[in-house]
């Protein structure tokens, strides 16, 4: 017969607990293994720049003066990028030895007009062939009742090997796997290194104070996917 059954019982309940401790799974361990991991099933996708349907356009005019001057650059090549329905990033590479002017009808003052935009104080195409725009990311105004979204691209623009950020207002359209962004928007010519000198062209040296130091672009890009 036990001398202490009380203290035999004290020490059959201690031994239960450390068995149901060991064997005790902590409450954050079980959320941890239980919980459904979240994967998105959208992944990013490329579209590919179509350089002939794609439109690049310029612009630029003398301040207090009438009339302005407008061309055309071609698109070299370039993608874009989707995360599921929507553009967040992508590139346009562009051809600045195609810059033409459409406005000057005779051909002499044409080739002036170019030539000034090719030349060392301006684009300088010899040593900058080419310009870039790479998108880092966009921010929407989300309309659920319209295809055409409201956007803000932010961006950065190469031009003469110099690169700023910009941002550019565009609307964007997405259908049957086709994207088009149209956007309209100026740079400052000074932070590119672009001439305001204009008396290459204009024969009054007073107008080159009167010079528009913004350069104007209406961009129109369609790609498709790849």
């Amino acid at each position: 017969m036990l001398k202490h059954p009380f203290t035999f019982l004290m020490m059959a309940l201690c031994l239960c607990f450390m068995i149901a401790c060991e064997n005790k799974v902590n409450k954050s361990d079980v959320m941890l293994q239980d919980a459904p991991k979240i994967i998105s099933d959208i992944a990013t996708t490329s579209y590919a720049i179509n350089p002939n349907t794609s439109v690049v356009k310029w612009m630029s005019s003398f301040r207090f003066m009438p009339g302005e001057h407008h061309g055309n650059i071609k698109i070299i090549e370039g993608n874009l990028i989707l995360d599921g329905d929507y553009m967040v990033g992508g590139n346009v590479l562009l051809n600045m030895k195609s810059i033409s002017d459409n406005d000057l009808s005779e051909a002499d003052e044409n080739a002036k007009l170019t030539n000034h935009l090719k030349n060392t104080s301006f684009f300088h195409t010899d040593s900058f062939a080419t310009a870039l725009l790479q998108i880092t990311s966009v921010v929407y105004s989300f309309d659920e009742t319209k295809k055409v979204q409201k956007a803000k691209i932010n961006a950065e623009l190469t031009i003469k090997g110099i690169k700023n950020a910009i941002i550019i207002p565009a609307d964007i359209e997405n259908i049957n796997n086709e994207i088009s962004v149209v956007a309209h928007f100026y740079i400052d010519r000074k932070i590119w290194n672009l001439s305001d000198e204009v008396k290459q062209v204009v024969a009054d040296p007073n107008i080159e104070k009167n010079a528009n130091k913004d350069l104007e672009f209406e961009w129109l890009i369609k790609a498709d996917r790849q």
